[in-house]
Protein backbone atom coordinates (compact mmCIF):
# COMPACT_ATOMS: atom_id res chain seq x y z
CA UNK A 1 0.00 0.00 0.00
CA UNK A 2 1.01 3.61 -0.60
CA UNK A 3 -0.28 6.39 1.65
CA UNK A 4 -0.72 9.88 0.22
CA UNK A 5 -1.20 12.89 2.48
CA UNK A 6 -2.52 16.17 1.10
CA UNK A 7 -3.63 18.75 3.64
CA UNK A 8 -5.91 16.98 6.10
CA UNK A 9 -6.82 14.23 3.65
CA UNK A 10 -5.07 10.86 3.81
CA UNK A 11 -5.71 8.18 1.17
CA UNK A 12 -4.27 4.72 0.59
CA UNK A 13 -3.64 3.07 -2.76
CA UNK A 14 -2.36 -0.26 -4.05
CA UNK A 15 0.72 -0.04 -6.27
CA UNK A 16 0.67 -2.91 -8.72
CA UNK A 17 2.93 -1.91 -11.60
CA UNK A 18 6.38 -0.54 -12.15
CA UNK A 19 6.21 3.22 -12.66
CA UNK A 20 7.62 6.46 -11.30
CA UNK A 21 6.15 8.21 -8.30
CA UNK A 22 5.06 11.00 -10.69
CA UNK A 23 3.19 8.58 -12.97
CA UNK A 24 1.59 6.87 -9.96
CA UNK A 25 0.37 10.22 -8.60
CA UNK A 26 -1.08 11.19 -11.99
CA UNK A 27 -2.98 7.93 -12.27
CA UNK A 28 -4.23 8.30 -8.70
CA UNK A 29 -5.77 11.68 -9.53
CA UNK A 30 -3.16 14.05 -8.08
CA UNK A 31 -1.79 16.97 -10.05
CA UNK A 32 1.96 17.51 -9.72
CA UNK A 33 3.67 20.08 -11.90
CA UNK A 34 6.23 18.55 -14.27
CA UNK A 35 7.49 21.27 -16.61
CA UNK A 36 10.16 19.01 -18.15
CA UNK A 37 7.75 16.07 -18.64
CA UNK A 38 9.54 14.00 -16.03
CA UNK A 39 13.11 14.33 -17.31
CA UNK A 40 14.60 15.46 -13.97
CA UNK A 41 15.62 18.88 -15.31
CA UNK A 42 13.04 21.37 -14.00
CA UNK A 43 12.84 20.45 -10.31
CA UNK A 44 9.11 21.24 -10.17
CA UNK A 45 7.67 17.81 -9.32
CA UNK A 46 8.72 17.97 -5.68
CA UNK A 47 7.17 15.71 -3.05
CA UNK A 48 8.10 14.70 0.49
CA UNK A 49 8.49 10.96 1.05
CA UNK A 50 8.09 10.40 4.78
CA UNK A 51 8.62 6.63 4.82
CA UNK A 52 10.56 4.33 2.46
CA UNK A 53 12.34 7.39 1.12
CA UNK A 54 14.86 6.41 -1.63
CA UNK A 55 18.44 7.62 -1.73
CA UNK A 56 18.71 10.98 -3.53
CA UNK A 57 20.46 11.18 -6.87
CA UNK A 58 22.96 13.83 -7.99
CA UNK A 59 20.27 15.92 -9.72
CA UNK A 60 18.25 16.21 -6.52
CA UNK A 61 21.19 17.76 -4.67
CA UNK A 62 20.89 20.66 -7.16
CA UNK A 63 17.25 21.28 -6.26
CA UNK A 64 17.15 20.59 -2.52
CA UNK A 65 19.12 21.77 0.49
CA UNK A 66 20.81 19.20 2.74
CA UNK A 67 18.05 19.70 5.28
CA UNK A 68 15.33 19.10 2.68
CA UNK A 69 17.09 15.93 1.49
CA UNK A 70 17.22 14.73 5.08
CA UNK A 71 13.49 15.43 5.49
CA UNK A 72 12.67 13.22 2.50
CA UNK A 73 12.10 15.81 -0.22
CA UNK A 74 12.55 14.19 -3.64
CA UNK A 75 11.70 14.65 -7.33
CA UNK A 76 8.71 12.43 -8.02
CA UNK A 77 9.93 11.72 -11.56
CA UNK A 78 13.29 10.40 -10.32
CA UNK A 79 12.15 7.37 -8.30
CA UNK A 80 10.02 4.28 -8.66
CA UNK A 81 6.90 3.91 -6.54
CA UNK A 82 7.02 1.12 -4.02
CA UNK A 83 4.82 -0.32 -1.32
CA UNK A 84 5.18 1.23 2.12
CA UNK A 85 5.82 4.78 0.92
CA UNK A 86 4.10 7.66 2.73
CA UNK A 87 4.05 10.66 0.41
CA UNK A 88 3.16 14.18 1.46
CA UNK A 89 1.97 16.61 -1.23
CA UNK A 90 1.32 20.33 -1.23
CA UNK A 91 -2.32 21.18 -0.68
CA UNK A 92 -4.65 21.27 -3.67
CA UNK A 93 -4.51 24.42 -5.76
CA UNK A 94 -7.28 26.87 -4.99
CA UNK A 95 -9.11 28.97 -7.54
CA UNK A 96 -7.67 32.45 -7.89
CA UNK A 97 -10.32 35.17 -8.04
CA UNK A 98 -9.48 37.86 -10.59
CA UNK A 99 -10.53 41.48 -10.95
CA UNK A 100 -9.82 44.44 -13.26
CA UNK A 101 -11.40 42.87 -16.35
CA UNK A 102 -13.26 45.27 -18.62
CA UNK A 103 -15.72 44.34 -21.32
CA UNK A 104 -14.80 45.56 -24.81
CA UNK A 105 -16.94 48.52 -25.85
CA UNK A 106 -17.29 47.63 -29.52
CA UNK A 107 -20.25 45.23 -29.47
CA UNK A 108 -24.02 45.23 -29.47
CA UNK A 109 -26.22 43.53 -26.89
CA UNK A 110 -28.48 40.89 -28.40
CA UNK A 111 -31.87 42.08 -27.10
CA UNK A 112 -33.52 38.78 -28.02
CA UNK A 113 -31.18 36.80 -25.79
CA UNK A 114 -30.47 38.99 -22.77
CA UNK A 115 -31.45 36.63 -19.97
CA UNK A 116 -29.39 34.24 -17.92
CA UNK A 117 -25.64 33.91 -17.90
CA UNK A 118 -22.81 33.10 -20.27
CA UNK A 119 -19.39 31.62 -19.57
CA UNK A 120 -16.19 32.85 -21.23
CA UNK A 121 -13.10 30.62 -21.06
CA UNK A 122 -9.49 31.27 -22.03
CA UNK A 123 -7.89 27.83 -22.17
CA UNK A 124 -4.17 28.50 -21.84
CA UNK A 125 -1.30 26.04 -21.88
CA UNK A 126 -0.32 27.14 -18.37
CA UNK A 127 -3.34 28.98 -16.94
CA UNK A 128 -7.09 28.65 -17.45
CA UNK A 129 -9.36 31.68 -16.91
CA UNK A 130 -13.14 31.26 -16.57
CA UNK A 131 -15.59 34.13 -16.29
CA UNK A 132 -19.31 34.11 -15.46
CA UNK A 133 -21.03 36.93 -17.35
CA UNK A 134 -24.52 38.34 -16.82
CA UNK A 135 -26.28 38.65 -20.17
CA UNK A 136 -28.80 41.03 -18.63
CA UNK A 137 -26.38 43.58 -17.15
CA UNK A 138 -23.46 43.00 -19.54
CA UNK A 139 -21.18 42.67 -16.52
CA UNK A 140 -18.61 40.07 -15.55
CA UNK A 141 -20.05 38.64 -12.36
CA UNK A 142 -17.13 36.42 -11.30
CA UNK A 143 -13.75 35.42 -12.74
CA UNK A 144 -11.40 32.68 -11.53
CA UNK A 145 -8.14 31.23 -12.81
CA UNK A 146 -6.24 28.02 -12.10
CA UNK A 147 -3.27 26.04 -13.33
CA UNK A 148 -4.05 23.88 -16.34
CA UNK A 149 -4.01 20.32 -14.87
CA UNK A 150 -2.33 19.05 -18.04
CA UNK A 151 0.81 20.83 -16.74
CA UNK A 152 1.62 17.58 -14.95
CA UNK A 153 2.54 16.27 -18.43
CA UNK A 154 4.83 19.21 -19.31
CA UNK A 155 4.80 22.98 -19.71
CA UNK A 156 4.51 23.43 -23.48
CA UNK A 157 2.30 22.22 -26.30
CA UNK A 158 4.90 19.77 -27.65
CA UNK A 159 5.06 17.95 -24.31
CA UNK A 160 1.24 17.75 -24.28
CA UNK A 161 1.23 16.29 -27.78
CA UNK A 162 3.82 13.71 -26.70
CA UNK A 163 1.73 12.90 -23.62
CA UNK A 164 -1.36 12.38 -25.78
CA UNK A 165 0.62 9.83 -27.82
CA UNK A 166 1.78 7.99 -24.71
CA UNK A 167 -1.34 8.13 -22.53
CA UNK A 168 -4.11 8.80 -25.06
CA UNK A 169 -5.96 11.97 -26.05
CA UNK A 170 -8.94 11.05 -23.88
CA UNK A 171 -6.82 11.12 -20.69
CA UNK A 172 -5.74 14.72 -21.31
CA UNK A 173 -9.23 15.70 -22.51
CA UNK A 174 -10.96 14.40 -19.38
CA UNK A 175 -8.33 16.04 -17.18
CA UNK A 176 -9.10 19.54 -18.47
CA UNK A 177 -12.84 18.98 -18.92
CA UNK A 178 -13.19 17.86 -15.32
CA UNK A 179 -11.34 20.92 -14.02
CA UNK A 180 -13.40 23.27 -16.22
CA UNK A 181 -16.61 21.69 -14.92
CA UNK A 182 -15.45 22.19 -11.34
CA UNK A 183 -14.46 25.77 -12.10
CA UNK A 184 -17.85 26.61 -13.58
CA UNK A 185 -19.61 25.01 -10.61
CA UNK A 186 -17.41 27.07 -8.26
CA UNK A 187 -18.41 30.25 -10.12
CA UNK A 188 -22.08 29.34 -9.77
CA UNK A 189 -21.63 28.87 -6.04
CA UNK A 190 -19.93 32.26 -5.74
CA UNK A 191 -22.76 33.95 -7.66
CA UNK A 192 -25.45 31.83 -5.97
CA UNK A 193 -26.99 30.62 -9.24
CA UNK A 194 -27.66 27.18 -10.72
CA UNK A 195 -25.69 25.77 -13.63
CA UNK A 196 -28.75 25.44 -15.88
CA UNK A 197 -29.09 29.27 -15.84
CA UNK A 198 -26.02 29.33 -18.11
CA UNK A 199 -27.07 29.36 -21.77
CA UNK A 200 -23.79 29.91 -23.59
CA UNK A 201 -20.17 28.76 -23.22
CA UNK A 202 -17.46 30.39 -25.36
CA UNK A 203 -13.93 28.93 -25.37
CA UNK A 204 -10.76 30.37 -26.88
CA UNK A 205 -7.29 28.88 -26.66
CA UNK A 206 -4.28 27.85 -28.69
CA UNK A 207 -4.64 25.20 -31.36
CA UNK A 208 -3.22 22.30 -29.34
CA UNK A 209 -5.38 23.06 -26.30
CA UNK A 210 -8.52 23.23 -28.47
CA UNK A 211 -7.59 19.97 -30.24
CA UNK A 212 -7.25 18.15 -26.91
CA UNK A 213 -10.42 19.72 -25.54
CA UNK A 214 -12.42 18.44 -28.51
CA UNK A 215 -10.77 15.02 -28.45
CA UNK A 216 -8.79 15.41 -31.68
CA UNK A 217 -5.40 13.73 -32.09
CA UNK A 218 -2.89 16.64 -32.16
CA UNK A 219 0.11 14.78 -33.61
CA UNK A 220 -0.18 16.49 -37.00
CA UNK A 221 0.46 19.84 -35.30
CA UNK A 222 3.99 18.82 -34.27
CA UNK A 223 5.22 17.46 -37.62
CA UNK A 224 6.02 19.41 -40.80
CA UNK A 225 4.12 20.67 -42.74
CA UNK A 226 2.10 21.32 -39.51
CA UNK A 227 -1.32 20.61 -40.99
CA UNK A 228 -4.43 21.75 -39.12
CA UNK A 229 -7.41 19.55 -39.99
CA UNK A 230 -9.73 21.07 -37.35
CA UNK A 231 -9.26 24.84 -37.49
CA UNK A 232 -12.86 25.88 -38.10
CA UNK A 233 -15.34 27.42 -35.69
CA UNK A 234 -17.25 24.65 -33.88
CA UNK A 235 -20.43 24.29 -31.82
CA UNK A 236 -21.52 21.56 -29.38
CA UNK A 237 -24.46 20.92 -27.13
CA UNK A 238 -23.43 21.49 -23.51
CA UNK A 239 -25.28 18.33 -22.46
CA UNK A 240 -22.92 16.17 -24.53
CA UNK A 241 -19.79 18.28 -24.11
CA UNK A 242 -19.83 18.93 -20.36
CA UNK A 243 -22.65 17.11 -18.55
CA UNK A 244 -26.05 15.60 -19.35
CA UNK A 245 -27.76 18.00 -16.95
CA UNK A 246 -26.22 21.15 -18.45
CA UNK A 247 -27.99 23.27 -21.06
CA UNK A 248 -26.90 25.69 -23.73
CA UNK A 249 -24.32 25.80 -26.52
CA UNK A 250 -20.54 25.41 -26.39
CA UNK A 251 -18.76 27.54 -28.99
CA UNK A 252 -15.09 27.02 -29.90
CA UNK A 253 -13.04 29.78 -31.54
CA UNK A 254 -11.42 29.00 -34.92
CA UNK A 255 -7.63 28.83 -35.36
CA UNK A 256 -5.28 30.26 -37.99
CA UNK A 257 -2.45 27.71 -37.95
CA UNK A 258 -0.86 25.02 -35.81
CA UNK A 259 0.79 27.64 -33.59
CA UNK A 260 -1.44 30.70 -34.03
CA UNK A 261 -4.68 29.60 -32.47
CA UNK A 262 -8.10 30.68 -31.34
CA UNK A 263 -6.61 32.79 -28.56
CA UNK A 264 -5.06 35.15 -31.14
CA UNK A 265 -8.26 35.19 -33.21
CA UNK A 266 -10.03 36.12 -29.97
CA UNK A 267 -7.57 38.91 -29.19
CA UNK A 268 -7.93 40.36 -32.70
CA UNK A 269 -11.70 40.06 -32.39
CA UNK A 270 -11.66 42.04 -29.13
CA UNK A 271 -9.13 44.74 -30.09
CA UNK A 272 -9.14 44.66 -33.89
CA UNK A 273 -10.81 48.05 -34.26
CA UNK A 274 -8.17 49.69 -32.09
CA UNK A 275 -5.40 48.09 -34.15
CA UNK A 276 -7.05 49.36 -37.34
CA UNK A 277 -7.14 52.91 -35.99
CA UNK A 278 -3.40 52.97 -35.22
CA UNK A 279 -1.79 51.17 -38.19
CA UNK A 280 0.90 50.03 -38.60
CA UNK A 281 0.08 48.23 -35.34
CA UNK A 282 1.35 45.09 -33.67
CA UNK A 283 -0.40 42.68 -31.29
CA UNK A 284 1.99 40.64 -29.12
CA UNK A 285 0.70 37.83 -26.91
CA UNK A 286 3.26 36.93 -24.25
CA UNK A 287 2.11 33.37 -23.72
CA UNK A 288 3.89 30.06 -24.21
CA UNK A 289 4.02 30.42 -28.01
CA UNK A 290 4.71 34.17 -28.16
CA UNK A 291 2.35 34.95 -31.05
CA UNK A 292 2.72 38.20 -33.01
CA UNK A 293 0.30 39.87 -35.44
CA UNK A 294 1.24 42.90 -37.54
CA UNK A 295 -1.49 44.96 -39.21
CA UNK A 296 -0.52 47.39 -41.97
CA UNK A 297 -2.71 48.93 -44.67
CA UNK A 298 -5.58 46.71 -43.44
CA UNK A 299 -3.58 43.55 -44.12
CA UNK A 300 -2.53 41.19 -41.32
CA UNK A 301 0.43 38.85 -41.08
CA UNK A 302 1.12 36.66 -38.06
CA UNK A 303 3.72 34.29 -36.62
CA UNK A 304 4.47 32.19 -33.56
CA UNK A 305 7.91 32.56 -32.03
CA UNK A 306 8.24 29.39 -29.89
CA UNK A 307 9.33 31.67 -27.05
CA UNK A 308 8.63 28.96 -24.50
CA UNK A 309 6.86 29.33 -21.17
CA UNK A 310 9.58 31.30 -19.31
CA UNK A 311 7.35 34.36 -18.91
CA UNK A 312 4.68 32.15 -17.34
CA UNK A 313 7.16 30.90 -14.74
CA UNK A 314 7.91 27.52 -16.30
CA UNK A 315 11.56 26.60 -16.74
CA UNK A 316 12.53 29.16 -14.08
CA UNK A 317 13.83 27.60 -10.85
CA UNK A 318 11.51 29.60 -8.54
CA UNK A 319 9.03 30.43 -11.29
CA UNK A 320 5.25 30.17 -10.92
CA UNK A 321 2.21 31.55 -12.70
CA UNK A 322 0.46 34.78 -11.75
CA UNK A 323 -1.20 33.41 -8.63
CA UNK A 324 -1.56 34.66 -5.06
CA UNK A 325 1.88 34.96 -3.49
CA UNK A 326 3.76 35.34 -6.79
CA UNK A 327 6.41 38.06 -6.74
CA UNK A 328 5.18 40.45 -9.43
CA UNK A 329 7.41 43.51 -8.95
CA UNK A 330 11.09 43.73 -7.99
CA UNK A 331 13.48 46.62 -7.33
CA UNK A 332 17.08 46.54 -6.07
CA UNK A 333 17.74 49.32 -3.56
CA UNK A 334 21.42 49.08 -2.68
CA UNK A 335 21.88 45.65 -1.14
CA UNK A 336 18.19 45.36 -0.35
CA UNK A 337 15.69 43.57 -2.59
CA UNK A 338 12.31 45.31 -2.57
CA UNK A 339 9.41 43.29 -3.98
CA UNK A 340 5.65 42.99 -3.95
CA UNK A 341 3.45 39.92 -4.32
CA UNK A 342 0.03 39.35 -5.83
CA UNK A 343 -2.63 39.85 -3.13
CA UNK A 344 0.18 40.93 -0.76
CA UNK A 345 0.45 37.26 0.23
CA UNK A 346 3.59 35.53 1.51
CA UNK A 347 6.02 34.96 -1.42
CA UNK A 348 5.94 31.48 -2.93
CA UNK A 349 7.72 32.11 -6.25
CA UNK A 350 8.18 34.63 -9.04
CA UNK A 351 5.87 35.22 -12.03
CA UNK A 352 6.46 36.75 -15.48
CA UNK A 353 6.44 40.46 -14.63
CA UNK A 354 8.74 39.84 -11.66
CA UNK A 355 11.10 37.82 -13.86
CA UNK A 356 11.41 40.74 -16.28
CA UNK A 357 12.00 43.15 -13.36
CA UNK A 358 14.78 40.98 -11.89
CA UNK A 359 16.69 40.83 -15.17
CA UNK A 360 16.26 44.56 -15.89
CA UNK A 361 17.31 45.53 -12.37
CA UNK A 362 20.24 43.09 -12.53
CA UNK A 363 21.40 44.83 -15.71
CA UNK A 364 21.00 48.26 -14.05
CA UNK A 365 23.18 47.42 -11.05
CA UNK A 366 25.63 45.51 -13.30
CA UNK A 367 25.05 42.10 -11.72
CA UNK A 368 24.15 40.92 -15.24
CA UNK A 369 26.30 41.95 -18.21
CA UNK A 370 25.36 42.43 -21.86
CA UNK A 371 26.01 38.76 -22.66
CA UNK A 372 23.70 37.61 -19.86
CA UNK A 373 26.51 36.47 -17.57
CA UNK A 374 25.68 36.86 -13.90
CA UNK A 375 28.34 38.08 -11.47
CA UNK A 376 28.57 36.98 -7.82
CA UNK A 377 26.35 33.91 -8.13
CA UNK A 378 22.59 33.53 -7.83
CA UNK A 379 20.34 36.45 -6.94
CA UNK A 380 18.47 35.70 -3.71
CA UNK A 381 15.14 37.53 -3.63
CA UNK A 382 14.03 36.28 -0.23
CA UNK A 383 14.90 33.65 2.39
CA UNK A 384 11.66 33.37 4.35
CA UNK A 385 9.11 31.85 4.44
CA UNK A 386 10.61 30.20 1.36
CA UNK A 387 13.92 30.73 -0.39
CA UNK A 388 13.37 32.27 -3.81
CA UNK A 389 16.40 32.65 -6.08
CA UNK A 390 17.15 33.67 -9.65
CA UNK A 391 19.91 31.69 -11.33
CA UNK A 392 22.24 31.86 -14.32
CA UNK A 393 20.12 29.20 -16.03
CA UNK A 394 17.03 31.36 -15.47
CA UNK A 395 18.70 34.27 -17.28
CA UNK A 396 19.48 32.02 -20.24
CA UNK A 397 15.82 30.95 -20.40
CA UNK A 398 14.77 34.61 -20.48
CA UNK A 399 17.33 35.36 -23.21
CA UNK A 400 15.98 32.57 -25.41
CA UNK A 401 12.40 33.74 -24.95
CA UNK A 402 12.93 37.47 -25.42
CA UNK A 403 15.23 36.97 -28.43
CA UNK A 404 12.60 34.88 -30.20
CA UNK A 405 9.94 37.55 -29.70
CA UNK A 406 12.17 40.47 -30.67
CA UNK A 407 13.34 38.62 -33.81
CA UNK A 408 9.76 37.74 -34.70
CA UNK A 409 8.71 41.39 -34.61
CA UNK A 410 11.60 42.38 -36.90
CA UNK A 411 10.91 39.62 -39.41
CA UNK A 412 7.21 40.52 -39.65
CA UNK A 413 8.06 44.20 -40.07
CA UNK A 414 10.40 43.30 -42.95
CA UNK A 415 7.61 41.23 -44.55
CA UNK A 416 5.32 44.27 -44.34
CA UNK A 417 8.12 46.36 -45.92
CA UNK A 418 8.33 48.72 -42.95
CA UNK A 419 10.91 49.28 -40.22
CA UNK A 420 10.20 48.55 -36.55
CA UNK A 421 10.39 52.29 -35.90
CA UNK A 422 7.41 52.81 -38.24
CA UNK A 423 5.11 50.71 -36.03
CA UNK A 424 2.73 53.20 -34.45
CA UNK A 425 1.31 51.04 -31.64
CA UNK A 426 2.28 47.85 -29.83
CA UNK A 427 -0.54 46.09 -27.95
CA UNK A 428 0.84 43.64 -25.39
CA UNK A 429 -1.55 40.87 -24.34
CA UNK A 430 -1.06 38.17 -21.74
CA UNK A 431 -2.19 37.31 -18.25
CA UNK A 432 0.64 39.21 -16.56
CA UNK A 433 0.28 42.30 -18.79
CA UNK A 434 -1.35 44.37 -16.07
CA UNK A 435 1.79 43.98 -13.91
CA UNK A 436 4.35 44.47 -16.71
CA UNK A 437 6.89 47.31 -16.43
CA UNK A 438 7.22 48.46 -20.04
CA UNK A 439 10.51 50.27 -19.38
CA UNK A 440 12.00 47.05 -18.02
CA UNK A 441 10.63 45.09 -21.00
CA UNK A 442 12.55 47.51 -23.23
CA UNK A 443 15.70 47.27 -21.08
CA UNK A 444 15.96 43.50 -21.54
CA UNK A 445 15.10 43.72 -25.25
CA UNK A 446 11.75 41.95 -25.03
CA UNK A 447 10.20 44.84 -26.93
CA UNK A 448 12.10 47.29 -29.17
CA UNK A 449 13.19 50.34 -27.17
CA UNK A 450 11.81 52.68 -29.82
CA UNK A 451 8.33 51.23 -29.14
CA UNK A 452 8.29 51.64 -25.35
CA UNK A 453 6.39 54.93 -25.53
CA UNK A 454 3.97 53.49 -28.08
CA UNK A 455 3.21 50.31 -26.14
CA UNK A 456 0.08 49.49 -24.20
CA UNK A 457 -0.76 46.45 -22.09
CA UNK A 458 -4.26 45.07 -22.68
CA UNK A 459 -4.32 42.14 -20.25
CA UNK A 460 -5.92 38.86 -21.26
CA UNK A 461 -7.11 39.66 -24.79
CA UNK A 462 -8.14 36.06 -25.42
CA UNK A 463 -10.54 36.16 -22.49
CA UNK A 464 -11.84 39.59 -23.57
CA UNK A 465 -12.71 38.20 -27.00
CA UNK A 466 -14.54 35.25 -25.48
CA UNK A 467 -16.62 37.69 -23.40
CA UNK A 468 -17.38 39.81 -26.46
CA UNK A 469 -18.61 36.73 -28.37
CA UNK A 470 -21.31 36.19 -25.74
CA UNK A 471 -23.02 39.35 -26.97
CA UNK A 472 -22.12 39.73 -30.65
CA UNK A 473 -24.97 39.20 -33.11
CA UNK A 474 -22.60 38.23 -35.93
CA UNK A 475 -19.78 36.53 -34.04
CA UNK A 476 -19.33 33.54 -36.38
CA UNK A 477 -18.99 35.68 -39.51
CA UNK A 478 -16.68 38.12 -37.72
CA UNK A 479 -14.40 35.35 -36.46
CA UNK A 480 -14.19 33.70 -39.86
CA UNK A 481 -13.32 37.03 -41.49
CA UNK A 482 -10.38 37.46 -39.09
CA UNK A 483 -9.18 33.90 -39.70
CA UNK A 484 -9.23 34.31 -43.48
CA UNK A 485 -7.65 37.76 -43.41
CA UNK A 486 -4.61 36.82 -41.30
CA UNK A 487 -1.71 35.37 -43.34
CA UNK A 488 0.61 33.04 -41.42
CA UNK A 489 4.41 33.25 -41.70
CA UNK A 490 6.44 30.19 -40.60
CA UNK A 491 9.50 31.75 -38.93
CA UNK A 492 11.55 28.55 -39.03
CA UNK A 493 11.45 28.82 -42.83
CA UNK A 494 12.61 32.44 -42.87
CA UNK A 495 16.28 32.74 -43.88
CA UNK A 496 16.82 35.89 -41.83
CA UNK A 497 15.21 34.70 -38.59
CA UNK A 498 18.11 32.71 -37.07
CA UNK A 499 20.61 35.51 -37.64
CA UNK A 500 18.35 38.12 -36.05
CA UNK A 501 17.52 35.72 -33.23
CA UNK A 502 21.19 35.36 -32.31
CA UNK A 503 21.72 39.12 -32.51
CA UNK A 504 18.82 39.70 -30.10
CA UNK A 505 20.14 37.22 -27.51
CA UNK A 506 22.25 39.78 -25.67
CA UNK A 507 21.16 42.71 -23.55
Amino acid sequence: MVEIIQGNVVKKFHCEKKQSVLEFLRESGYMVSAVCSGNQTCGKCKVQILEESPMPNDREHQFFSSREIEEGHRLSCAHQIRSGMRIKLEENQTYQSLTNFELPNSFELDKKNSKGYGVAIDLGTTTVVIGLVSRRTKEIAQVISFLNPQSSFGSDVISRIEASKQYGVEVLRELILDEIRKGIEALCELEKIRVFEITDFVISGNTTMLYLLQGYDPRELAVAPFRVSHSEYAEYDASTFFSKKWRGTVRIFPCISAYVGGDIVSGLYAFGEELEESQPACLLDLGTNGEIVLMNQNEMICAATAAGPAFEGAGIQSGIGGISGAIDKVRFDGKEVVYSTIDQADPIGICGSGIIDVVAEGIRIERIDKTGRMAKGDLCLCEEPKQIVFTQKDIREVQLAKAAIAAGIKVLAAHAEITVDQIESLFIAGGFGQYLNLQHAGTIGLIPKELIGRSRTIGNASFAGAVKALFDLNYEENLEEIREKCAYIELSSEKTFNGIYIQEMGF
